[in-house]
């Protein structure tokens, strides 16, 4: 995967400087008018007024037992105006992404059955060997299990001389591309491997490209995993 920015031209560039020079120097410019003041910015400059005015009493003598100045309870409730507001806007924010998003449903379920597929692929045991290939088939498409059965086949004979064992894990996950009906997902897959040549497992340290595709029945089935 790879981060694909847009070029910015040179005046596109200049145009940007030229506006963020104009709000530094301060007021309108002829084509843009002085923007009217936030609800925020209203009650900043109130508790502001309210601050010189405890100051000027402060100032010209000894105030009475008080258990809060105005402008100490003015900047309170400002606090917490601005804290609701904020975290509103945040909540409302993660709904809207949530409802505007028409694939969120779909990259709950490639994410699911990618890390299950994954983690399948990556583990084994001699002493069940047909139990974990055949639990990897029902992961892939048919096209797929041509491809896959005759690697087991090959590496099915070093793993029982040798009492191979597999554990794999899944470090990192993510999804790459996604449309309604096919999905790319990367995966940072680490395999703990034990035999009888070594008394230390090892472990193996893969970045797995699966791509998916669901199938006319609604499943969701691998085409296709490298491991890289």
């Amino acid at each position: 995967m790879s981060d694909a920015r847009p070029e910015v031209s040179a005046d596109a560039t200049s145009d940007a400087s030229a506006e963020i020079l104009a709000e530094t120097a301060g007021g309108p410019t002829p084509d843009r008018p002085r923007p009217r003041p936030s609800k925020a910015e209203k009650l900043e400059a109130k508790a502001a007024r309210l601050r010189e005015a405890d100051a000027a009493r402060a100032a010209a003598g000894p105030a009475g037992p008080s258990s809060a100045r105005p402008w100490q309870i003015a900047t309170g409730v400002l606090t917490v105006l601005l804290v609701l507001a904020v975290a509103g806007g945040l909540v409302w924010g993660l709904r809207k992404d949530d409802a505007s998003d028409p694939l969120a449903g779909t990259r709950a379920t490639v994410t699911t059955v990618a890390k299950q597929a994954a983690t399948d692929f990556g583990s084994y045991d001699y002493r069940h060997l047909d139990a974990d290939f055949n639990g990897v088939l029902a992961h892939l498409t048919p096209a797929f299990r041509k491809n896959y059965t005759p690697i087991t086949a090959k590496l099915r004979p070093a793993i029982e001389k040798y009492h191979g064992v597999s554990k794999a894990g899944i470090q990192c996950f993510g999804v790459s591309s996604l449309t309604a009906t096919h999905a790319v997902v990367v995966a940072c897959l680490d395999q703990t491997v034990t035999t009888t040549q070594s008394t230390t497992p090892t472990i193996d340290r893969n970045r797995a490209v699966i791509t998916l595709d669901k199938q006319a029945d609604g499943h969701w089935l691998v085409s296709d995993l490298q491991l890289k």
